[in-house]
């Protein structure tokens, strides 16, 4: 049996009041989240780690304490695992779309007016301008928001 398994929910704060474990995905790298020298390390670790203590204080009705057991995926899983309950959050940067909003509830995001990156390969001139790409092969990740829309998440 997957360890995961006893994990899997989707009952969100009533499980997270009785079990006291708020469950984070989160993709594995080496600055949005690692593990050093057995700590917890990185970018969404940092935005996290003071999460319980703000919820405590501020919401009524929410959980009473509870911690946060970090969940590493591949970040092309974050998503599907997210909506098959393998998680309560996923952190990792991810794009807000209109294909994904009618799956998944985002936080007010963290990052705004964010400048993508085009990368070209060797002897390749890199585009200067959007019209440049016209007629040449793009590749995205395919859990990425640029992705076709017909996509899961």
């Amino acid at each position: 049996m997957n360890r995961l398994n006893r994990w899997v929910a989707t009952d969100d704060w009533d499980r997270i009041k009785k079990t006291g474990v708020l469950r984070v995905l989160v993709a594995y790298s080496q600055s949005n989240f690692f593990i050093d020298k057995g700590e917890h390390r990185g970018f969404e670790y940092e935005l996290l780690k003071g999460f319980p203590e703000f919820i405590q204080k501020t919401k009524k009705g929410g959980p009473g304490e509870f911690v946060l057991l970090f969940v590493p995926v591949p970040f092309e899983e974050l998503l599907p695992a997210l909506l098959e309950g393998k998680g309560d959050v996923a952190a990792a940067g991810l794009t807000i779309t209109p294909v994904r909003l009618q799956k998944i509830a985002f936080t007010e995001p963290y990052l705004r007016n964010v400048d993508e990156v085009t990368i070209a390969a060797p002897n390749t001139p890199p585009p200067k301008a959007l019209e440049d790409l016209q007629g040449r092969e793009i590749c995205v990740l395919p859990s990425s928001s640029f992705a076709e829309p017909h996509e899961a998440v």
